[in-house]
């Protein structure tokens, strides 16, 4: 979703038996429509290939929605073809916590937080990117703490936490989980 469909779409014209006829000419790429739900039609290039005598498109991409199976329709005058294409999700672009402990977080010094935060790894349109390329990293947020604490500021105080693992992969569902096993600040 969002990128492009690799490679070329051909468009032939078969007789009743499957055969390839030549009726096709450089004149019917005027004529092609392609039509698809949430189909990016700024992208698209419909063109002529001399060399197959057929009729190339290029540049299919789906704009936004949920991942699964999408129909093209290919129109030449009369003749009317159907494609499915099964539409990913796209590539990853922010993280989403799907649960962790209650808000307000409130940890006493010295102490762990018993809840797992999962963190998900979503597309630009919120749909699960599972990219086993990302790694997802825990680390405290010192100047958040200095922007709660100003008192904190003048010593440049830092906040440790301890978790079991400070990075990991995410898994086959694009899913990460921490627990933090201990939180130390300045007493």
């Amino acid at each position: 979703m969002g990128e492009l469909l690799p490679g070329d779409i051909h468009l032939q014209l078969l007789d009743q038996y499957g055969n390839v006829t030549q009726k096709m000419t450089p004149e019917c790429v005027e004529h092609v429509k392609v039509k698809g739900e949430d189909l990016d039609s700024s992208s698209l290039s419909v063109s002529w290939q001399e060399s197959s005598q057929d009729v190339v498109v290029t540049g299919v991409r789906f704009r936004s929605g949920r991942p699964g199976p999408r129909e093209l329709t290919f129109n030449l005058r009369t003749f009317v073809e159907q494609v499915k294409v099964m539409v990913t999700a796209g590539p990853p672009t922010k993280l989403q916590l799907l649960s962790g402990p209650p808000q307000p977080l409130q940890v006493l010094n010295e102490q762990g937080i018993p809840s797992p935060f999962v963190i998900q790894l979503c597309d630009a349109w919120g749909n699960p990117s599972p990219d086993k390329r990302v790694v997802v990293a825990l680390t405290p947020s010192s100047p958040d703490l200095k922007k709660t604490w100003p008192r904190c500021a003048k010593v440049g105080v830092s906040l440790q936490v301890k978790s079991s693992v400070k990075s990991q992969p995410v898994d086959q569902e694009g899913k990460a989980s921490f627990t933090v096993q201990r939180v130390a600040g300045p007493k």
